[in-house]
């Protein structure tokens, strides 16, 4: 019912805010002491925990996100695609499921 889905937004806006904090690099366990004029205490995150979190939100919003989304979607894609291109090199195995993900949006 509607308390089923009240539920439901609150933990998918709860995924986003986690998400949007690993690809700022910062980790979710300390955002709420992370100060921005204290560069000092921010704390960078691993690229394969960013492009889990870009693989993860984009493909949330593809599956069950608004369909105006789908912009936003594949634009995080194709920059998780990059990134892994970046890190890996473009003919790693790790960049497959980025590419695919991205394939399927």
């Amino acid at each position: 019912g509607t308390g089923t889905r009240l539920r439901l937004e609150a933990r998918k806006q709860q995924d986003l805010e986690v998400a949007s904090a690993l690809l700022k690099g910062q980790d979710p366990q300390t955002l709420s002491r992370l100060n921005s004029s204290d560069p000092s205490s921010r704390q960078t995150t691993p690229v394969p925990e960013r492009l889990w979190a870009t693989r993860n939100v984009a493909s949330s919003i593809v599956r069950f996100g608004d369909p105006t989304q789908a912009g936003e979607a594949l634009a995080m894609l194709q920059e998780a695609c990059e990134l892994a291109a970046q890190h890996y090199g473009a003919q790693h195995p790790s960049c497959l499921g980025v590419l695919l993900d991205a394939y399927d949006a």
